[in-house]
Order: structure tokens, then sequence, then C-alpha cells
């Protein structure tokens, strides 16, 4: 009967042993998952501001877009109203080549006394 009852206090020894070992490896591992869920929660964080980077670069780039656009358009508005000038330019040079002076000497009046302008 002795030895049963040591049997049974070894196995009882074995059995505690055994579960304040699994305790242990639970408390590691669930020490570990608290670990991990913190840094899920930190990239989580991270990813969040990212997303929000992101949409404020897209912004940006979309207004960068509509500027360059309206810029473009702008610019080619004015090219065609260069053209025109110009256009305008030689019109005016053409039609002044008409009046020619006569003679090379200088009005000894001003013009707008010349016309009785004021």
């Amino acid at each position: 009967m002795a030895s049963a009852v040591g049997e049974a206090e070894r196995e009882t020894a074995t059995g505690v042993a055994r579960i304040q070992a699994t305790g242990t490896a639970l408390t590691m591992i669930f020490t570990l998952v608290e670990q991990q869920a913190g840094e899920i929660g930190a990239i989580h964080q991270m990813m969040e501001h990212l997303l929000r980077s992101a949409r404020s670069l897209s912004e940006a780039l979309n207004t960068i877009s509509e500027i360059t656009t309206h810029t473009s358009a702008s610019t080619r508005t004015v090219a065609q109203q260069m053209q025109q000038l110009a256009l305008l330019a030689l019109q005016l040079r053409t039609s002044v080549e008409v009046f020619t002076i006569k003679d090379n000497r200088m009005p000894s009046e001003p013009w707008n006394q010349q016309l009785g302008v004021r």
C-alpha cells in the first residue's frame, strides 16, 4: 500500500508539474498574443495615416492637374492673341508705310500743333 501511495504522489507531482508548465506556456502565449495585438493596432494606425496621406496627395495632384489644364488653355489663348496682335501690327505697319515723309526735314511745330490739337 505504501508503494501505491508513493506512486500516486509521484503521479500527482508529475501532473502538477505538467499543469504548471502548461500554465506557464499559456501565460507566455497570452503575452505574445497581447504583443501581437498591440503591433497589429500600431500597424492599423500607420495604415490609416498612410491612407489619409494618400488621399491628401491624390487631392493635391488633382488640383495640380486642374491648374495645369487651365494654364495650358490660357497659354493657348495668349498664343492665339499674340498671333492676332502680330497680324494687326503687320497690317498697321503696311498702312503706315503708305504715309511717307516727302522730305527729310523735321516740322518746326509738333504734330499736335500742326493739326490744331492741344
